[in-house]
């Protein structure tokens, strides 16, 4: 969700040149650049669309239904993504307003900076939405959630993007808002079907990462 904060999680920032002006990050030791930033992320985003499905066809294959019948489950097709389109810009509406409140801007802004430093193209925040969207929903809301129920896949998905963190209440309160809506996707997915669940968290994403991109143009135009 902002989900896809969970590719940008493990960033450590290292040389900041001001406000959506970041050079360098360091990954696993070395310091990389804005463009080697971008290829990682948008790897790691494949990585996310190839490798959670995968995962949860593993784990679907030690339950008595198989994935594929998991995927083919619930109402027509069109009918579940338009429903989940609905749904993810309601709670992409609520997310942002939440991150807009002025006693979370201390803690939403470093991810602003680094979204906002990649400078990404609308292919690319499509195609980083849509990989979150379908590889994570498969493999929380079709593999994990069958296994241990809908609140536990819920909180155990924003504790794992670091949204549930004792070391910053701010960043606990958008984690806690972000869990009931994370469950929500879950009664979609047993409602309506997993494709709805993926159609919500796609446009979820989507919308967070173009109104980041808004604000950062925004920004550059005032400086």
């Amino acid at each position: 969700m902002i989900h896809v904060f969970i590719i940008i999680f493990q960033f450590k920032p290292c040389l900041l040149y001001g406000r959506f002006k970041q050079k360098y990050i360091c990954w696993a030791g070395k310091m990389i650049d804005t463009a080697q930033q971008k290829k990682l992320v948008m790897g790691l985003a494949a990585a996310t669309f190839i490798g959670m499905p995968a995962i949860a066809w593993l784990i679907a294959g030690w339950t008595d239904v198989s994935m594929y019948e998991r995927l083919r489950a619930g109402g027509p097709l069109l009918l579940q993504l338009a429903v989940g389109v609905v749904a993810g810009g309601c709670i992409g509406m609520l997310a942002q307003w939440l991150v807009e409140r002025d006693f979370m801007q201390e803690a939403t802004s470093r991810y602003q900076d680094m979204f906002g430093a990649l400078r990404l193209e609308q292919g690319e925040r499509i195609f980083l939405s849509l990989s979150a969207g379908v590889g994570e929903e498969i493999l929380f809301r079709g593999a994990v959630q069958p296994l241990l129920g809908i609140w536990p896949t819920a909180i155990m998905f924003i504790a794992l993007h670091g949204y549930l963190n004792i070391r910053s209440w701010r960043i606990s309160v958008y984690g806690g808002v972000m869990t009931v809506m994370i469950a929500l996707l879950g009664y979609l997915a047993e409602w309506m079907g997993i494709w709805s669940a993926v159609a919500a968290h796609t446009v979820i994403d989507l919308f967070l990462l173009q109104q980041m991109e808004t604000r950062r143009v925004t920004f550059r135009e005032l400086d």
